[in-house]
């Protein structure tokens, strides 16, 4: 079970926190997270603030008190524990392991090819202060999801400006034609609700933008603070090729 949660960490990191890096403007967001099925476990509710470069990302969880920098011009990923004032860093090759031991879940196997959808469904409403349109991605395959995201042309920032991100850590490489069937997706984010089926655990995340603001980031942002402990990283073992069917 541990290393199922590995594939839904790395998943979750890639599908809720890439899409929000921009090759244009700098920016800051907080959003609000609901996650349901994990492992038994009742529903928990985080929030997260995420400050985003052109070769930057942080982000700060309230729920879990964990922090997660990804930064291109170093090469490095950090993992910090402020309560505990511990860290772990390592090469964004090693992430990239890391990435695709989860990610290749997701990829065909010789008996359970995948397939993803995406489609426009013509609806819309008004989340917070933006007019949205509804996108749903359908995947199936070794593993099932689906994602129902609700994007806005009001912001200046857009979803295809990630695509850069995604190819420093190789994540078009790993998803293949998955990856060029989400390039249809446009537009910036501003709720996305992930439902995962993988053997008995069916698990829901919810992310819903409360606040936007376009500004200069300062590369303080995405220091580390001196006094705190850097722990060896250790790649954990591969999961176990057993899922389930639909």
């Amino acid at each position: 079970m541990k290393n199922v949660a590995v594939f839904i960490t790395v998943t979750l990191i890639v599908f809720m926190f890439l899409p929000y890096a921009s090759y244009g403007e700098d920016f800051y967001l907080k959003q609000k997270s609901t996650t349901t099925g994990m492992m038994d476990q009742p529903s928990q509710v985080s929030y997260q603030e995420i400050w985003v470069t052109k070769d930057k990302i942080k982000s700060v969880d309230t729920g879990n008190n964990q922090e997660f920098i990804l930064r291109l011009d170093t090469g490095k990923v950090c993992m910090i524990s402020p309560k505990s004032k511990i860290y772990t860093e390592f090469e964004i090759d090693k992430f990239k392991e890391f990435a695709k031991m989860g990610m290749g879940m997701l990829q065909s196997q010789k008996d359970n090819p995948s397939t993803t959808e995406v489609k426009k469904t013509g609806e819309t409403q008004k989340i917070g202060k933006w007019n949205c349109y509804q996108v749903q991605v359908t995947h199936t395959g070794p593993v099932n999801f689906s994602s129902e995201m609700w994007l806005t042309d009001d912001l200046k920032i857009k979803l295809e400006d990630y695509r850069h991100f995604s190819s420093e850590l190789g994540v078009s490489q790993m998803l293949g034609d998955m990856f060029e069937k989400m390039k249809e997706i446009k537009g910036f984010p501003v709720k996305q609700i992930i439902s995962m089926q993988m053997n008995t655990m069916n698990v829901q995340t919810t992310t819903e933008v409360i606040d936007v603001v376009i500004k200069s980031i300062p590369d303080t942002v995405f220091d580390i603070p001196e006094d705190f402990k850097k722990n060896d990283f250790n790649m954990p073992p591969a999961p176990a090729k057993s899922y389930s069917k639909h």
